[in-house]
């Protein structure tokens, strides 16, 4: 296959961030109590952060919960660039293909931590769960991406690491390589699907 895209999950696909995602949970569900929606505080963080931010006038306050804790992480430096992963990003722009991110953290936090690793100019495109009105499971953001960089579905390959990825992709219509973190074995698996030898 030949593709002229590669978008890349960010967590968890690219580097660990060490958030406290429990504290990311509570903060939502305290805004949820306070803002009268019902939920079921029993839900993983994914769906629970979602459905409250279907609900008018609290998208932007989802968000922000989810930039407060990234923040702490990116300014601590508390995270674990998975170095494989960030190789193949920039081997794959300077071997002229498209590269962007899609993912459920926020476009600001990502684009701080990119920064500090000396990767701000290698995406061409950075699409946090801010960028749209629905994160992932939704193709939302993958879709976003396809018609601002004006490449068709069958030449992207969507790289990411949990079953909402899995999700957004077969709903966005593209070509998915789901891998674990930090695995070498699917950073050559990668290598290998996009031509790019051993490295």
């Amino acid at each position: 296959m030949a593709y002229r895209l590669v978008i890349f999950d960010f967590d968890d696909t690219l580097l660990h961030l060490d958030v406290d995602w429990k504290a990311v949970k509570a903060d939502i569900v305290t805004l949820a109590h306070e803002s009268g929606v019902k939920i079921d505080a029993g839900q993983n963080l994914v769906p629970l952060g979602n459905r409250l931010s279907a609900h008018h006038g609290l998208k932007g306050r989802v968000d922000g919960i989810y930039l407060k804790h990234e923040m702490i992480c990116a300014k601590r430096r508390t995270y674990t660039p998975f170095a494989p992963m960030l190789d193949i990003a920039k081997g794959l722009k300077a071997k002229g293909f498209r590269i962007g991110i899609a993912s459920g953290n926020h476009t600001e936090s990502i684009k701080r931590i990119l920064s500090d690793l000396g990767m701000s100019g290698s995406f061409d495109i950075i699409c946090g769960r801010d960028a749209t009105a629905r994160s992932k499971p939704a193709p939302d953001q993958l879709l976003l991406i396809l018609k601002k960089l004006g490449v068709e579905k069958g030449e992207t390959l969507f790289v990411g690491d949990s079953m909402h990825d899995q999700l957004s992709a077969k709903a966005a219509g593209i070509f998915l390589l789901l891998v674990h973190p930090n695995s070498s074995f699917d950073a050559t698996r990668l290598r290998h699907e996009l031509g790019l030898g051993s490295g």
